[in-house]
């Protein structure tokens, strides 16, 4: 594919200024060149997380796991008595190669950002879309990946970001070897993928009608616990079924957060995704393509699993929201051009801009105002090679043994 002027005039722009260089990608966008678009707006994302602080998680991993780590440990003394092993193979390469921590988050959003656009432009390649439209809709998508969060996170949203890539490639059929390689790597990423994978697998010989889902989520609902436990009993993972007993069943995360606004923050969650399931629920099949009706029916299947994992508040909410909400929106937008009204539109940018305000900036304030990650904004990227984890250590003097700034309570993602 040959770099457009424009193209190439903006990726040095976002190298020197990643906001002006995201914008005018954006703004000179053509058919045919959304890997150029998505590069600038994926080093965007990398430009805003280097300066991210280690706050919770990502605290742990720096002090239990990169810190520790030296030139004679192994690869296998870095995964044992693990069930996510990948990010412990990671930063130990880290570690023994000098790249600073602060590259693995980074890096990590930076990719997030570009299999998420990757995964819409899937779906709407085929469709007439004109320049704008196609533009309009990568920002839409831009809007819905919560790079910070993946960043603090460092193995879930990560995750996710891998195995939505692979589904939507595998249910449009497209680089299926590639696709499932990244499913495994979604699972040795985090555990917690091989529902969807198996949900994903499951959709390629049953379907549920669309119209009948909900009835269906009822009596999941209703039969969850029995259904949970007589599965989760007969299927046995070794260190997997404990991990997930010890945290997410019988843990801390088994309820929801009823304090502060973590309650608000659970409320609009929900919200959001019951808006976009109506409009998904509603939308107009006519005309509907082979591809879109596969994706039909992994969302379906998954939304029933959803409601049998209601035993624990942590996994409902992480499947619907985490997994399932990216690909009601990926079908959205495979369809927004073509079966919306503009009422619907609006209703569908009004949220997700709200969606970004308030979880994307507003929940990730701790580690915004500390990192002052809007440095990422103007900083030229080149910056990145100069560095370091003695710069790291600086944050470290005001973080607490809990992985949190003194008088700030951040949500671990």
């Amino acid at each position: 594919m040959q770099l457009r002027r424009e193209s190439l005039l903006s990726l040095i722009v976002t190298f020197f200024s990643p906001l002006i260089g995201a914008v005018l990608s954006l703004l000179t966008y053509k058919r045919g060149h959304e890997k150029n678009l998505f590069v600038s707006l994926s080093l965007f994302a990398f430009a805003v997380t280097y300066f991210i602080p280690p706050l919770q998680d990502l605290y742990r991993r720096y002090t239990l796991n990169y810190l520790p780590y030296s030139e004679n440990t192994t690869y296998i003394d870095a995964i044992t008595g693990h069930v996510d092993i990948l990010m412990y193979v990671v930063l130990l390469f880290f570690k023994k190669n000098n790249i600073p921590f602060f590259w693995a988050p980074a890096l990590e959003a930076a990719f997030s950002v570009y299999l998420g656009l990757s995964a819409v432009n899937t779906a709407i390649k085929d469709k007439l879309y004109k320049n704008k439209q196609k533009a309009f809709v990568f920002l839409l998508s831009f809007l819905m990946i919560n790079f910070v969060g993946i960043a603090l996170g460092l193995r879930f949203g990560f995750a996710v970001s891998l195995f939505t890539y692979a589904a939507i490639k595998i249910i449009y059929k497209e680089r299926v070897i590639l696709s499932y390689l990244f499913l495994l790597l979604s699972v040795c990423t985090h555990f917690s993928m091989l529902i969807p994978v198996a949900v994903l697998i499951a959709s390629m010989f049953y379907s549920v009608n669309k119209k009948i889902t909900p009835v269906y989520c009822l009596l999941a609902y209703l039969a969850g616990t029995f259904v949970f436990f007589s599965l989760f009993n007969s299927i046995q993972l070794g260190n997997i079924n404990d991990y997930a007993q010890a945290g997410y069943i019988d843990g801390k995360f088994a309820n929801a957060d009823t304090t502060g606004n973590a309650m608000i923050m659970s409320i609009f969650r929900f919200t959001f995704f019951f808006v976009l399931y109506v409009i998904y629920y509603f939308s107009n099949n006519t005309c509907i393509s082979n591809c879109e009706l596969r994706l039909e029916k992994f969302i379906n299947l998954m939304l029933i699993t959803c409601f049998l994992m209601t035993v624990s508040f942590s996994a409902f909410s992480r499947y619907m929201n985490g997994v399932l909400l990216y690909f009601i929106f990926v079908y959205i937008m495979a369809r927004f051009f073509i079966s919306y009204k503009k009422g619907a539109k609006l209703i569908i940018i009004f949220f997700i801009i709200l969606n970004f305000a308030l979880q994307y900036v507003y929940a990730q304030r701790r580690a915004l105002v500390f990192g002052e990650m809007w440095r990422g904004l103007y900083t030229p990227v080149i910056y990145s090679l100069y560095y370091s984890n003695d710069d790291l250590k600086i944050y470290l003097k005001h973080i607490d043994a809990d992985g949190d700034v003194s008088g700030y309570g951040y949500p671990s993602n």
